[in-house]
């Protein structure tokens, strides 16, 4: 039967501590996750307050598409949801001024409605395993480079695991494989969850590395960083303006 699937000790707490924070019962809660995974990726996911009721008490664990709608509604990072040494009274404290996630535009997801629920699944996973293959292989790493960059942070992810991730469009990450993974890739669990639910443009990717790295930062690092933007943004705002022709 192979051992049960490792689940962060507080995990369940701080999914309820996010139904708390938005102040509704588990059965508005169950049609607030409905509603907010149908927004983003048009899967149709049965939830119920007796399934809010299993996750909160630890006896289901959320796939990665419920996972994605709970970070959503809390404004907060996958990373504080998973990561057990962020207690709950700083948790709390996270709720809704984290990362506010970004919204797939309405014509994006009318042009990609399809009638069965379980192929959309199949599109939506699988490109999360192409970030990971593409993510990976533009760093020069193997599947079992990232296992070992990952276990520097707590629990590795197997290689092997990595490439059933990268191969397998069925396979359902849990939480903490997820954040495990974005460790051992060096990228922001937000940056990973994001690709999960949306095929980005270069532009748009490129953009969302850079606000997710922002979000990383000390706030002394984030005055600095604007600083040099500023100091950037008016050289160039200098080299637009027209010179006045001389006397």
């Amino acid at each position: 039967m192979g051992n049960p699937r490792r689940q962060p000790k507080l995990f369940s707490a701080k999914l309820h501590s996010i139904r708390e924070f938005l102040n509704v019962g588990q059965a508005e809660m169950a049609r607030k996750l409905h509603d907010e995974i149908l927004s983003h990726c048009d899967r149709q996911d049965k939830i119920g307050a007796a399934r809010v009721s299993e996750f909160e008490k630890g006896k289901r664990e959320p796939n990665l598409f419920v996972l994605i709608a709970y970070v959503r509604l809390g404004h907060v990072h996958m990373e504080s949801v998973v990561d057990d040494d962020v207690m709950m009274d700083e948790f709390r404290a996270r709720l809704g001024k984290e990362f506010h996630y970004t919204a797939l535009p309405t014509e994006t997801r009318s042009n990609t409605r399809v009638s069965a629920s379980k192929s959309l699944a199949k599109v939506k996973r699988s490109r999360l395993g192409e970030y990971v293959r593409r993510t990976r292989t533009e760093k020069g790493l193997s599947v079992m480079d990232v296992s070992k960059r990952s276990a520097r942070f707590g629990r590795p992810i197997a290689g092997s695991y990595v490439s059933r991730i990268e191969n397998d469009p069925k396979l359902r990450p849990t939480a903490d494989r997820l954040a495990a993974l974005a460790h051992g890739l060096d990228v922001p669990a937000d940056e990973l969850l994001a690709h999960a639910v949306k095929e980005m443009r270069p532009a748009e990717a490129d953009e969302l590395s850079l606000l997710t790295r922002f979000r990383e930062l000390s706030p002394q690092r984030r005055a600095d960083l604007w600083n040099i933007i500023e100091l950037w943004r008016s050289g160039d705002a200098s080299k637009k303006t027209p010179r006045r022709p001389s006397a």
